[in-house]
């Protein structure tokens, strides 16, 4: 039996984020899910760990996020990491060292 993927659920309504310099952009989860997963990859998780960490990860601030009505890049950077801390801390101090150097 094989097993059918999950899409991520995406807020009905726009959720924008606001960027340091001033600019804003939607809030797309896909984006989100790549960035945990190469955290991940730099943790030493393999591919298969990261991409269900990046996975869980994406859902948990989705559903966060649906509750505002715009977030600052700031805010959001914040929630990523304290959820990835819940899930795992390694990955969570790459996530945070990898950020900081874009």
């Amino acid at each position: 039996m094989a097993r059918r993927k999950r899409k991520l659920k995406v807020a009905k309504r726009l959720v924008k984020v606001h960027k340091r310099r001033g600019g804003h952009e939607k809030y797309e989860p896909k984006k989100l899910e790549s960035s945990c997963y190469k955290a991940g990859l730099s943790a030493q998780l393999s591919a298969k760990e990261a991409r269900k960490l990046a996975s869980v990860c994406t859902r948990d601030v989705s559903s966060e996020v649906k509750k505002h009505k715009d977030i600052t890049s700031h805010e959001l950077r914040n929630l990523i990491i304290r959820i990835l801390e819940k899930h795992n801390k390694d990955v969570a101090l790459m996530y945070r060292a990898i950020k900081e150097v874009d």
